[in-house]
């Protein structure tokens, strides 16, 4: 919304979308480079798994924190 109003309409459109993700370190489909990080060590050190996530977190240098609660969130 502060993307909005910065641009001065009352109308959240794809294009103000797309023009705003990168100023929030966001790619194309919407990860941040933890995010990236994260899928890229479980793809290529664990071959997509299995792998709990303290090793997960420490492999990418992020806390188990932000494993557990921004990248892996509790479903539901």
């Amino acid at each position: 919304m502060d993307a909005a109003i910065n641009a001065n309409t009352d109308i959240v459109d794809g294009s103000l979308v797309e023009s705003t993700m990168p100023l929030l370190g966001l790619d194309e489909l919407g990860l941040e480079d933890a995010d990236r990080k994260y899928l890229v060590t479980l793809v290529t050190t664990y071959r997509g798994g299995p792998v709990g996530p303290r090793s997960l977190a420490a492999n990418v240098g992020l806390d188990l924190a932000t494993v557990e609660h921004v990248i892996e969130p509790p479903c539901c």
